[in-house]
This record gives C-alpha cells, sequence and structure tokens, in this order.
C-alpha cells in the first residue's frame, strides 16, 4: 500500500509540475507583433489553436490532479480499488495502468454509453 499512494502522489506531483509550467505560457492576448508585421487569418487560427491546446491541457492536468488526490483518500479510508458505481473490485491490469481510476471496466462503459 505504501507503494500505491507514492505512484500516486508522485503522478500527482508530476501532474501539479506540467500544470505550473502550462501557466507560464504565453497567451494569444500577451503576444506583441511588431507594428510593420503582418499577421494573416492562418496566423491568428494557429495562434488561437495554440492557445486553446494549452487551455485543454490545464483543464485535462486539473481533472488528472482531482482524480489523484480522490485515489489517495480512498488509500486512506480503504476504499481503493472498488468501485465507486457498483462496489466491485477493479482489475488489478486496470489500477495499474490507470492508477487512479475510481470504476471498473463495466461501470465505466456505461458512463460513457450514458446509461444508467
Amino acid at each position: 500500500m505504501k507503494e500505491l499512494r507514492r505512484r500516486l502522489e508522485r503522478e500527482r506531483q508530476a501532474a501539479a509540475a506540467r500544470l505550473r509550467q502550462l501557466g507560464g505560457q504565453i497567451t494569444l492576448e500577451e503576444v506583441a507583433t511588431p507594428a510593420d508585421s503582418v499577421w494573416d487569418e492562418a496566423d491568428h487560427i494557429q495562434a488561437s489553436e495554440q492557445r486553446e491546446m494549452g487551455l485543454m491541457s490545464r483543464e485535462r492536468l486539473i481533472e488528472r490532479i482531482e482524480r489523484l488526490t480522490a485515489a489517495l483518500k480512498r488509500v486512506e479510508d480503504g476504499t481503493y480499488g472498488t468501485c465507486v458505481e457498483c462496489d466491485k473490485s477493479i482489475g488489478q491490469a486496470r489500477l495499474k495502468a490507470i492508477p487512479e481510476v475510481a470504476t471498473c471496466v463495466s461501470c465505466q462503459e456505461k458512463i460513457e454509453r450514458g446509461v444508467e
């Protein structure tokens, strides 16, 4: 259990570090273009797409940090490895691949299909 806790904590710290790195990116509004530089529509689209990808990356990192934090809480209260939907055991291979996972494959498939 100690190794699991360490792995979850390491992954959470790595995600937080990556989030801090993204926080230092220059946004579209901060880009100063020289007066004689002419940006065409493609340049604006590309800059906008890069900014959007950065925002999406930040959101995904924040969500992952929240999932890792929740997984650490489940370790502490003894419910780690149990599906939060059906209370069945989550497969070891799934936990190894995605340590912050909270649902078994069956329940995750139901969630993704929108089945209650």
